[in-house]
């Protein structure tokens, strides 16, 4: 491989990192808009169950969640491609930050 092929295939990753940061960004800032809003229209319970979503998401490591997403989904019987499991995951963690 050449220094330009090399040059494409950072350019390549460029482009797929600015996809999946754009990608969990957006559905950071929905998940934590929605769950913000939830818990401040909703009630007693309502609030309860939001404030387990954020200790759990925020108290899990993001590797650990990035491998029950791509690993663990399939054995429940849904089969996601690895940059699916990625945005999920991270924009979960990100909505859980995001909504406190």
């Amino acid at each position: 491989m050449n220094f330009f092929g090399i040059v494409g295939h950072l350019f390549l990753g460029v482009g797929y990192t600015l996809m999946v940061t754009m990608v969990c960004a957006a559905t950071g800032v929905t998940v934590g808009l929605i769950v913000a809003g939830l818990r401040k229209l909703g009630g007693a319970r309502l609030a309860l169950l939001l404030d387990c979503y954020t200790y759990v998401f925020r108290s899990v490591p993001v590797l650990v969640l990035l491998f029950m997403m791509y690993f663990g989904l399939p054995s429940a019987g849904l089969t996601v491609s690895p940059l699916t499991a990625m945005a999920m995951s991270l924009g979960l963690i990100a909505g859980a930050y995001l909504s406190e």
